[in-house]
């Protein structure tokens, strides 16, 4: 059988779009490319041009109608292999050149050869021939954005030059350059053509349809009519003669099997036919070998791989490329995500220190503390001999006596009340405790022998006060010996208490001792062994007035162990559903922050799925961006919470707990929170359709 030469055939193909009103942008078209061919398609605005391109691009199907790669029916071939015939057959050159503007010249044109997984030496080498062939090696380094027009324009011929494509599809490739600018871009395609790729060129500049050896006119969606222009210095020997044909088809046989015998890589179409007697699968996997080995030939690399999702390497160099080609979009983005894991890690590490502060004080007081009630007018006598009833108990630690003082009745001042004008106001407790009461307490006092003198009723009347106290009424710190005034009464300031634990509302207070005070209402604080409050207040009643019991007035928090596990639980409660609203929060926010990321970049991912990207691996940059995002927002995260954490216990004084756990928690939710908001994202790249988002 005979060799045809025919590498493009399209037979009876139309494409309609919408689904009410249906558009046919074509109608009919029977079409034949042979390889080597330089075709120009004319044509006006909306003549169906750029829609054959795409379909011959396999950038878009045809509604009716069939066509043909070196003899294999494309309507047959799965989404996989439309793919790899994008990576290696055909180079793209839009009108837009679709240059990454924050990548540089090497990124952009080795961007084919990075999807179809080419090692990074044939990248290196690929990239130097092509930027030599189009003249900007000098601009290797430079970014996208600094290139001009028609710099652009070269670079998205290197671009589909550096993956050696046997066809070279342009769309408009010159409609935005000056005359200048033009001429270099067709010399530049006449050239690609020479060394044996087949270039079909849309345009409407008739300057550039006649540098083409076919010229064919496209009127609403259907072929009008094919110039076969004569041969010139501009063009390869042993072109047809001039003619006007009505169809698409090419001018000769002879022409078709001269190609073929000039051109070596063309030995595909041979193969192609040849396997047109063998079964559909075995002429798919005939073509595809024979043509993976002679694009290999004359590249000097390996054979391609089969379609398949970039190696996780190259998925995430390509996230790392995308992300630090723009730092502040990839900053505004991460800290997104550290406000999410921030904030978990912060309420995770403030809660635990603050439940842990919580356990401390139910702890210190009260799972070992009873107070009973003493009425007014008890004489000194009576009370002595009932906290001596009260010690005698089991397990009874201590007992301390304590009286409240009314505001009113205290009166508490720096010097006697009218004598100095706009003297400090005192609004504090004032209170009026035993030596025992203080010690039981555990207070500390500058000087400690202060709380010895509460014993000694030799030293007059004599007054602790609490540093807040002490700045209110100003008294200098770590000063004895100055006066205030109680109820109308001097007291000589003889200490300072510098640590209120048990009692922190001792630290704005004024205490003095019972001693000075009539007989007012008191009350005893009995501390007890750990665990035993609850027996303790049983027995109290009995032991004060075993007739009648129930006039003595005992109060008990009991045993608060219970009470802790549900404070503690609580608040564990009210910490995590705190950091998940704020996860949800981050992963929303970065979400939406990623699907607005890719309406920017829909003329990127346009190219890419173009240049042979698939769906898969589309979405999978995506994700390895949002991951990356999350881990590097979970990193940060977790460092600006656990200063959180430590500067908020600082200033509330407590111990901060370091829980090794929230560096994991913080690393595993910003890991978990990229991806999972880069789903949906990423869902949305895969299903852009490169014919509808790339001009």
């Amino acid at each position: 059988m005979g060799v045809t030469g025919v590498f493009l055939r399209l037979r009876g193909v139309g494409r309609d779009f919408g689904s009410g009103v249906v558009t046919s942008a074509l109608r009919l078209v029977d079409l034949d490319i042979v390889s080597g061919e330089f075709v120009a398609l004319t044509g006006t605005s909306g003549s169906g041009k750029s829609t054959l391109l795409n379909i011959l691009g396999l950038l878009d199907s045809p509604t009716v109608g069939s066509y043909s790669i070196a003899g294999e029916d494309v309507a047959q071939l799965s989404e996989r292999h439309r793919d790899w015939l994008r990576q290696n057959t055909f180079g793209f050159v839009f009108q837009d050149a679709h240059v990454l503007a924050y990548e540089t010249v090497v990124q952009n044109v080795v961007l084919g050869l990075e999807i179809r997984g080419d090692s990074r030496t044939v990248q290196a080498t690929a990239a130097t021939s092509a930027l030599a062939a189009v003249g900007l090696r000098h601009r290797a380094d430079a970014l996208g954005r600094d290139l001009s027009g028609g710099e652009r324009q070269r670079l998205a011929i290197a671009r589909a030059l550096a993956t050696s494509p046997r066809v070279l599809l342009a769309d408009e490739p010159t409609g935005n350059l000056d005359a200048a600018n033009t001429d270099a871009i067709m010399t530049l395609l006449r050239t690609i053509n020479r060394n044996g790729a087949t270039v079909i060129v849309v345009t409407h500049d008739n300057r550039v349809a006649e540098t083409a050896d076919r010229r064919i006119m496209m009127t609403d969606g259907q072929l009008h009519g094919t110039l076969t222009h004569p041969p010139t210095d501009r063009m390869t020997a042993g072109h047809p003669p001039t003619g006007l044909r009505v169809t698409g088809q090419p001018s000769t046989s002879e022409d078709i099997a001269g190609r073929v015998q000039v051109r070596g890589d063309d030995r595909v179409a041979w193969f192609a036919h040849r396997a047109a007697l063998l079964g559909r699968k075995q002429r798919w996997w005939a073509a595809r070998r024979t043509g993976a080995r002679v694009a290999a030939r004359a590249e000097g690399r390996g054979e391609h791989r089969y379609p398949r999702v970039s190696g996780l390497s190259g998925l995430v160099t390509s996230a790392v490329n995308a992300l630090t080609s723009r730092p502040a979009r990839t900053l505004a983005l991460i800290a997104s995500f550290v406000l999410g894991t921030g904030g978990l890690v912060a309420a995770a590490g403030i809660g635990t220190t603050a439940s842990q502060q919580i356990a401390d004080r139910l702890a210190a007081g009260a799972l070992d503390e009873v107070t009973v009630q003493e009425p007014a007018g008890t004489t000194p006598v009576v009370r002595e001999d009932r906290a001596g009833e009260l010690r005698e108990l089991s397990h009874v630690i201590g007992v301390g006596l304590r009286i409240d003082i009314e505001h009113q009745t205290a009166q508490v001042s720096r010097f006697p009340q009218g004598s100095v004008s706009d003297q400090p106001q005192f609004d504090g407790p004032t209170i009026g405790t035993d030596a025992e009461y203080l010690r039981l307490t555990g207070i500390r006092v500058l000087p400690s022998t202060a709380v010895n003198l509460f014993d000694d009723s030799t030293s007059g009347d004599i007054a602790i006060v609490g540093a807040t106290a002490a700045r209110t009424l100003g008294i200098p710190e770590n000063s004895q010996g100055h006066q205030i005034w109680v109820a109308a009464r001097a007291f000589t300031v003889v200490g300072v208490i510098t640590d209120t634990e048990r009692q922190p509302v001792f630290a704005n207070a004024v205490i003095i001792p019972t001693r000075t005070l009539p007989a007012l209402a008191a009350e005893w604080f009995v501390k007890t062994e750990q665990g035993y409050p609850a027996d303790i207040a049983d027995a109290v009643p009995y032991a004060l007035n075993p007739a009648n019991p129930g006039a003595v007035s005992v109060n008990t928090v009991a045993d608060l162990r219970n009470l802790r596990r549900g404070v503690a639980g609580d608040l564990s409660t009210l910490i995590a559903v705190t950091a998940t609203v704020l996860l949800a929060m981050a992963i929303l926010s970065s979400g939406t922050a990623m699907y607005l990321n890719i309406q920017s970049r829909i003329s990127e991912i346009a190219l890419r799925r173009a240049l042979g990207a698939s769906r898969l691996a589309t979405a999978g940059i995506f994700l390895a961006e949002g991951t990356l995002l999350g881990l590097a927002g979970g990193l940060a995260g977790t460092a600006v919470g656990t200063l959180a954490v430590s500067l908020t216990a600082i200033l509330q004084g407590w111990t901060p707990i370091a829980d090794p756990t929230m560096i994991t928690i913080g690393l595993v939710t910003g890991l978990l929170g990229g991806s999972i908001s880069a789903i949906l994202p990423a869902l949305q790249a895969a299903k852009i359709q490169p014919a509808q988002a790339i001009r």
